[in-house]
C-alpha cells in the first residue's frame, strides 16, 4: 500500500491511461495514485492493520495528514477496551479520519499486529469512514481491499449534512478488480477504487459507508485521497444506447458522445437488440448488461476485460461475445439474470468465477488460468463445453458447474490440466445463509478422473450426471470429511447413469449421504474400488446399484419420499446392511444374480423383487438370491404387509404351469425373525405362467434360515377360482346367478364388482359401493374443495384394472383422472388427484379427486370403471 515517491505516482497514471499491454490495474501496480498527490490542499490516509473490530474508531496506521505513528499510550490516547493488540500503533490525532465497524459484537480482528483484518462469520459487517478536511472538497478517492465474500457494492455511499438534510451520493466513477482466493476461506480477493466529484458543494466534512454482502468478508486495507480541486483519477465509464447493427467506435452509440477509454466500465441500456462490430482490441473495466434486450459483441479484435461481466435480475436477454476474450486480471461474472455466452477463446494468466442466479456458457477451447485462479462457480449455472488449459483449482460453492465438453478431465480437458481435487460445497462454519445446492454435473457419457473433495459443514453438496447414454463415470477418488454432511449422489433422469468407479472413503457414521434426492430417478452405480465411507446412506429415488466385486461398507436405508419408490440392487456386497422402508425395493442381482449383505430389516410397504429366467438353473443363476450374513428382521404385518414381486425376464424355459416348484430366494446365516406368510403380499402379474395360472406363496425353510418361493398349479384364472369358491356348479352354469352382471344378493353390486371390491356375492354389502364426497384437504390447493370418489381396491386382483373418470355431463366427455392397472400403485392422470390409505390385509382405500375445484364447476360427475383383463 505504501507510496514510495511522487514520481512513481505520475508514472503509474501515465501507464494506465496509455499502456498498450493490458495488465491488472490495481493489484499489479498498487492503488491508483492521483495526479494531485502531495500537492497543497490534499490529504492521504491509509489503513493496513486494524486494531478494533466493533463500535470503536480505527485511526490510520500507515499514513495520515496529522500526527505521527505511535502507540496509543505514547500518543496520550486511551485505546478501545477491545483493541487487539491492547496498545495499538496508529496516527492518533483527532483531526485524522477514522473507520468504525458498527454492528455490535459481530466481528473480530484476524492476526493482530500482523494482518490486522476485520472479519465476521456471524453476519455481514457494516462500516463507516468519517473525515473532515481544512478545505472545501473537490475530489474524494476511496480505495479498499477485501477477501472472502464481497462488499455489497451498491451499499457504498458518500454522505454529508446540508443544513440538516442528509445528502447521499453514489460514486461518479469506480473500478473493481479481483484475485482468486487470497484469504484461505474461499471467495475472492477484491480491490476497488471509487471517486466522487464534490466540486461546488461547499463541504469539508463527510462520511463513506459500506457493508458486506454477507458474512465471511475480511476488510484488509483502505486508502483515502482528497483534494480541494477536481481531477479525474478513476477511468471514466461509458453507457451504450445504440441499437441495430453498429460499431463500437461510433460516438453516437454512447450517451457521453464518445467511446469508452481503457479500463473504463461499460454499461448497456439499449432498448432494442443490438449487434456491435469491434474490429480492434478494446480494454474494458467491467461490462454491465442493464437491458432486457439481446447484445452481441461481434469482435474480431480481442476484447480485454479487467473485472468481468455483470447482469441484473431484470436482464433477461442473451449477452454474447463472439470473438476472443482476454482476462487481464481474475474475472468475476455476476450473472443474476439472462444468459452470457462466450463463443470465442478465453485467454489470460488468471482464472474466473461465476456468481448470481443466471447462466453462463463457455463454448470454445480456452487457454486461461496458467498463472493463477482456476475456475469456480458460486451461483446459477456455469456450463463448460470446450477444453481448457488452466492448471489451478476448480470448485463449485453453490449452483451448478456443468461439464458438457468432449473430454471433461483429460489433460487438457473441460476441467483443465490440474490434478488437484474438485471442491464441492462451501464450509458452513465460514459462509452463512447458503440455501442453493452446490452441484458438480457431468452431462453426457464422459469420465471425470480428478478427485472430489466435499467442503466441511451442513450445506447441500451434490455430484452426479444427466443426459447420459451408457453413463458418466467418476473414476477419481471421492473424499468425505468427518465434519461434512448433506452429501448427495444423483443420476437426474430415469435413463441417466452415474458410475462411481473410484474410491469413496472417509466420512462419519453419525452423518448422512443421500442417493437420488429431490426427484432424481436414474441409476447410481458403485463399481470398481470398494466404497469404504462410513456415512449412513439413504436411497431416495431411482436405483443404487452395487456391482459384482464391489463392497459398500456404509449402512443403507431405502426410504423414498411419500408416494415414491427407490431401489437397491446389484450383485455386490452391502457389508453395512440394508433397511427397506415403505416404498423401498430390494432387487438382488443385475438381471438375475446374487446380492450379498449383512443384516437386513424389512418394514411394512417395502418390497423384494425376485427375477426368474430359468426355473431350473439354480439359485443366483436361474433366479435371484439374497444372501444375508446376519439376521433378516421382518417388521411387516398382515395389516401392513411386505410386498414380494415375482418377475420372469422372459417366458421362462423349463417352466410348466402344471408343476409345483420351490425356489430358495433368501438365505440367512443367523436366521429370519418375524416371518409369517400373512405378512407378505405376492404380486406375480409380471411372471409368465402360461394358461391355467397358478398361485405363489412363501415358506420358511431349513431351520428358519431360508425363505422359499413356492409355486402351486392353479385350476383357472383368479376370477374363475373366486367364482368356484363362491358358487355351486349349478349356479356357475347359470349366468343370471353368477355371470358378470348378476346381482344375486340385490345389493347393487354385480358379480364382477363383488370380486373387484372384495364383497361376498351372496351377502348384501352395499357399504362396499364407491362413495362420493367434497374433499377440502387431499388434492390441489389446500384452500380449495374438490369432488372425490372413494373405493377399496384389492391387492390380489392382478386381473382387474380400476379407472376413475370425471365429466361435466352423463352424456359423455369423460376424462380419466386416476388409474390402478396391472395390480400397481394408484396413479393420478390428466390433472386429477389421488390419496391412498394404509393396506389392511389385501385391501387398500383409494380416494380419487376431481381435476376441477367445486367453486369453478357447474355440474360434475365421477364414476368408477372396473375392467376385467
Amino acid at each position: 500500500m505504501k507510496r514510495l515517491f511522487f514520481l512513481t505516482a505520475h508514472a503509474t497514471i501515465a501507464w494506465f491511461m496509455t499502456s498498450p499491454s493490458p495488465a491488472e490495474l490495481l493489484y499489479d501496480s498498487g492503488y491508483i495514485v492521483p495526479s494531485f498527490a502531495d500537492s497543497a490542499d490534499t490529504e492521504y490516509s491509509a489503513w493496513d492493520l486494524f486494531y478494533v473490530a466493533n463500535e470503536a474508531p480505527n485511526y490510520p496506521d500507515f499514513a495520515a495528514p496529522n500526527g505521527i505513528l505511535q502507540s496509543a499510550s505514547e500518543a496520550g490516547f486511551s485505546p478501545p477496551a477491545t483493541a487487539s493488540p491492547a496498545d495499538p500503533a496508529a496516527f492518533w490525532h483527532l483531526e485524522n479520519p477514522t473507520i468504525t465497524q458498527n454492528v455490535p459484537g459481530i466481528a473480530f480482528v484476524i492476526g493482530p499486529a500482523i494482518t490486522g483484518n476485520i472479519y465476521s462469520f456471524r453476519g455481514p459487517t457494516d462500516f463507516q469512514l468519517n473525515d473532515s478536511t481544512p478545505y472545501e472538497l473537490g475530489t474524494v478517492v476511496f480505495q479498499f481491499q477485501t477477501a472472502g465474500n464481497l462488499v455489497d457494492f451498491g451499499s457504498i455511499k458518500l454522505k454529508y449534512n446540508d443544513n440538516g438534510t442528509e445528502v447521499v451520493l453514489d460514486p461518479d466513477e469506480y473500478i473493481r478488480e479481483y484475485q482468486s482466493d487470497t484469504s484461505g476461506f474461499g471467495g475472492s480477493g477484491n480491490r476497488n477504487a471509487l471517486q466522487w466529484d464534490l466540486t461546488g458543494r461547499g463541504i469539508s466534512s463527510y462520511r463513506v459507508t459500506w457493508r458486506a454482502s454477507s458474512s465471511s468478508m475480511s476488510l484488509q486495507e483502505v486508502s483515502l485521497d482528497t483534494s480541494a480541486s477536481y481531477a479525474q483519477v478513476v477511468p471514466e465509464g461509458r453507457t451504450w444506447t445504440g441499437t441495430g447493427s453498429t460499431a463500437w467506435g461510433e460516438g453516437a452509440n454512447w450517451a457521453e458522445g464518445s467511446p469508452s477509454q481503457d479500463f473504463g466500465n461499460v454499461r448497456f441500456v439499449n432498448e432494442e437488440d443490438v449487434t456491435i462490430s469491434m474490429p480492434s482490441a478494446q480494454t474494458v473495466g467491467e461490462f454491465v448488461f442493464d437491458t432486457a434486450r439481446d447484445v452481441t459483441i461481434a469482435n474480431t479484435g480481442t476484447l480485454v476485460s479487467n473485472t468481468g461481466l455483470f447482469t441484473g435480475s431484470g436482464s433477461t436477454g442473451t449477452y454474447r461475445i463472439a470473438g476472443d476474450f482476454e482476462m487481464c486480471a481474475y474475472n468475476l461474472f455476476e450473472i443474476d439474470g439472462g444468459e452470457v455466452v462466450i463463443e470465442g477463446r478465453i485467454s489470460g494468466a488468471s482464472g474466473l468465477r461465476k456468481e448470481g442466479n443466471g447462466r453462463m456458457v463457455l463454448k470454445a477451447d480456452n487457454s486461461f488460468g496458467a498463472g493463477s485462479g482456476g475456475i469456480g462457480c458460486t451461483g446459477g449455472e456455469l456450463r463448460i463445453e470446450g477444453s481448457n488449459q488452466f492448471t489451478n483449482s476448480a470448485s463449485v460453492l453453490r449452483g451448478d458447474l456443468v461439464l458438457a465438453g468432449p473430454a471433461p478431465v483429460d489433460a487438457p480437458g473441460t476441467l483443465g490440466n490440474a490434478s488437484s481435487d474438485v471442491t464441492v460445497g462451501a464450509d458452513s462454519s465460514i459462509f452463512g445463509g447458503i440455501v442453493t445446492p452446490a452441484r458438480l454435473v457431468v452431462e453426457g457419457d464422459h469420465e471425470i478422473a480428478r478427485g472430489i473433495a466435499f467442503a466441511a459443514g451442513t450445506f447441500d453438496k451434490r455430484i452426479g450426471a444427466r443426459s447420459t447414454n451408457s453413463g458418466a463415470e467418476f473414476s477419481g477418488s471421492v473424499a468425505l470429511r468427518a465434519d461434512s454432511t448433506n452429501i448427495k449422489f444423483f443420476a437426474e433422469g430415469a435413463t441417466d447413469r452415474a458410475v462411481f468407479s473410484g474410491e469413496i472413503s472417509g466420512g462419519e457414521a453419525g452423518l448422512n449421504v443421500e442417493i437420488n434426492p429431490g426427484g432424481a430417478e436414474g441409476t447410481v452405480q458403485f463399481t470398481g474400488n470398494d466404497k469404504t465411507y462410513a456415512n449412513m446412506t439413504y436411497v431416495r429415488g431411482g436405483l443404487l446399484e452395487v456391482a459384482a466385486g464391489t463392497t459398500l461398507s456404509a449402512p443403507v436405508i431405502v426410504e423414498p419420499g411419500i408416494g415414491g419408490s427407490a431401489v437397491v440392487g446389484g450383485s455386490g456386497t452391502f457389508s453395512g446392511g440394508v433397511e427397506v422402508a415403505a416404498g423401498g425395493i430390494l432387487a438382488p442381482g443385475t438381471g438375475v444374480g446374487v446380492m450379498a449383505s449383512s443384516g437386513q430389516t424389512w418394514e411394512a410397504a417395502g418390497a423384494l423383487e425376485i427375477e426368474i429366467s430359468d426355473p431350473s438353473g439354480g439359485a443366483g443363476v436361474g433366479w435371484d438370491l439374497l444372501g444375508v450374513d446376519g439376521i433378516v428382521n421382518i417388521t411387516a404385518s398382515p395389516e401392513d404387509p411386505f410386498l414380494v414381486r415375482v418377475i420372469s425376464l422372459e417366458a421362462p424355459g423349463g417352466f410348466s404351469p402344471d408343476s409345483a416348484v420351490s425356489w430358495k430366494v433368501v438365505q440367512s446365516s443367523e436366521g429370519i425373525i418375524g416371518f409369517s406368510p400373512g405378512n407378505f403380499v405376492i404380486d406375480a402379474t409380471e411372471f409368465v405362467t402360461g394358461p391355467g395360472g397358478g398361485a405363489f406363496s412363501l415358506s420358511l425353510e431349513n431351520g428358519g434360515t431360508e425363505i422359499h418361493l413356492q409355486y402351486a398349479p392353479g385350476v383357472g384364472s383368479p376370477y374363475e377360482v373366486w367364482r368356484e369358491a363362491n358358487f355351486s356348479a349349478e349356479e356357475l352354469a347359470n349366468n343370471l346367478v353368477s355371470g358378470f352382471d348378476a346381482d344375486t344378493d340385490s345389493d347393487g353390486l354385480t358379480t364382477l364388482l363383488e370380486y373387484a371390491l372384495g364383497g361376498d356375492p351372496k351377502v348384501a354389502d352395499a357399504d362396499l359401493r364407491p362413495r362420493v364426497m367434497i374433499d377440502d384437504s387431499s388434492f390441489g390447493d389446500p384452500a380449495g374443495e374438490f369432488l372425490a370418489l372413494t373405493f377399496n381396491r384389492l391387492l390380489n386382483r392382478p386381473d382387474i384394472d380400476y379407472v376413475v373418470e370425471a365429466s361435466e355431463s352423463l352424456e359423455g366427455g369423460w376424462t380419466e383422472i386416476v388409474q390402478v392397472t396391472d395390480g400397481g400403485f394408484p396413479v393420478a392422470v390428466n390433472g386429477g388427484g389421488v390419496s391412498v390409505g394404509a393396506v389392511e390385509g389385501n385391501s387398500q382405500e383409494v380416494r380419487a379427486g376431481d381435476l376441477v375445484p367445486v367453486e369453478e364447476s357447474g355440474r360434475r360427475f365421477l364414476r368408477l370403471l372396473v375392467i376385467k383383463r
